[in-house]
């Protein structure tokens, strides 16, 4: 059973599909400087 298991988790893949089209650069700073405030673990 649980070999089974271990082989399925080995064997898993995960396909995306994205987009071509480039987001505005005004929003991609803004992701970023969220980003920068946004809280982490112990402040790591």
């Amino acid at each position: 059973m649980m070999n089974k298991t271990l082989e399925d988790l080995k064997s898993r893949r995960s396909c995306r599909d994205f987009k071509s089209d480039m987001i505005p650069e005004e929003e991609l700073k803004a992701i970023i400087e969220a980003g920068t405030y946004a809280p982490t673990g112990y402040g790591k």
